[in-house]
C-alpha cells in the first residue's frame, strides 16, 4: 500500500505538470456568482500515472499560476476508465 498522503505535496506537483495528465473541469463542486465573479471558485480534477500508479488530484486555482490543493489520492477504476476515454492512455 502507498502512503500517498505522506508526499502529497510532490505528487501533485508531479500530477500538475505531467503532459499526460487527464484534467476534468470539476462543475459538481465549483461555484459562480455572477453578482460577484471574483467571488467564485472553479474546482478540477487530474488524473496521472506516476511510477505506473494511477493519482487523482483535486484542486481549485488561486490564480493563473496559483495551485491550491484539496485531495490527491490513489485513483479509484472508475476514474482511471476516465483517464483513458479522454484519451490520454493506451491499453496496448
Amino acid at each position: 500500500m502507498i502512503l500517498i498522503s505522506l508526499i502529497v505535496p510532490d505528487l501533485a506537483t508531479k500530477a500538475f505538470f505531467d503532459p499526460n495528465r487527464c484534467e476534468i473541469y470539476d462543475e459538481g463542486n465549483s461555484s459562480y456568482d455572477p453578482e460577484d465573479p471574483e467571488s467564485s471558485e472553479y474546482s478540477f480534477i487530474t488524473i496521472v500515472f506516476i511510477s505506473d500508479v494511477p493519482i487523482y488530484v483535486s484542486y481549485t486555482m488561486n490564480g493563473p499560476d496559483e495551485y491550491h490543493l484539496i485531495s490527491a489520492r490513489k485513483a479509484e477504476k472508475h476514474e482511471v476508465k476516465e483517464f483513458y476515454i479522454q484519451g490520454k492512455g493506451s491499453f496496448g
